[in-house]
Parts: structure tokens; C-alpha cells; sequence
């Protein structure tokens, strides 16, 4: 059977099957999630035509399979629509995940999305 690169460290360890609790980014040893594929948030036909304008800013969870769990508003505009198209896009958004010595670990995250008229 094939092997996944993935639950092997650099040294030929074997990583976690399940993994721990999410690390910090800035934790010693942990290396920051990259953006593999990025969702832009569809601006709202309500907020669009209200004229408005704002930010979401988001805190979730990138697992050690590179898709968002745990999607929370941290910061948001008053209009609801506006946060609901940041989470939406955001759930779409695939990553590398982070590595703590080699092995894929859960990370947390922080992504701002704008709403602007041009």
C-alpha cells in the first residue's frame, strides 16, 4: 500500500495519528500554515446595494489536513450578510498545514477579509 508522506516526520518518525490540541504559530518549532487555494468572498447584493462597506476579521483552526475548522467572527461589520460571505469563503480556503518537527499539526489562524466598492 502506498505511503503517506504526510504522517512521517523528517527524520522518519512516525507522526501522531491523532493530533494535539492546536499549536500557536509562533511556538518554537512550528512552522505557519501556507494558502493553497484562496476564496474570494462574494460581496453581498444587500451590502451592494446599501452602499456598505467593511471587514471581517476571522479566527479559526487550519487541521492537519489543510482545510478550516472551527470558524469563529472575531471582528466584524453590524451587516450580517457581509459575515456570513467571509465565513462562507473562508470554508473554501485549503492550506499546507503547519508543521511542529516535521509532523502536520492543527494551527490557529487569523484571516481579515474587506469589503470594498470600487
Amino acid at each position: 500500500s502506498p505511503i503517506d508522506r504526510a504522517a512521517w516526520g523528517p527524520q522518519g518518525e512516525q507522526c501522531p495519528s491523532t493530533p494535539g490540541p492546536p499549536v500557536a504559530p509562533t511556538q518554537p518549532g512550528v512552522t505557519f500554515p501556507k494558502v493553497l487555494h484562496q476564496v474570494t468572498a462574494i460581496y453581498p447584493g444587500i451590502a451592494y446595494k446599501a452602499r456598505r462597506e467593511g471587514s471581517v476579521t476571522i479566527r479559526a483552526i487550519v487541521t492537519e489536513h489543510g482545510t478550516l475548522s472551527s470558524i469563529n467572527i472575531v471582528k466584524g461589520d453590524d451587516l450580517e450578510a457581509l459575515k456570513i460571505a467571509a465565513v462562507t469563503a473562508a470554508s473554501l480556503w485549503r492550506f499546507v498545514p503547519g508543521r511542529l518537527n516535521g509532523c502536520p499539526v492543527m494551527t490557529n489562524v487569523m484571516i481579515e477579509m474587506s469589503f470594498r466598492l470600487r
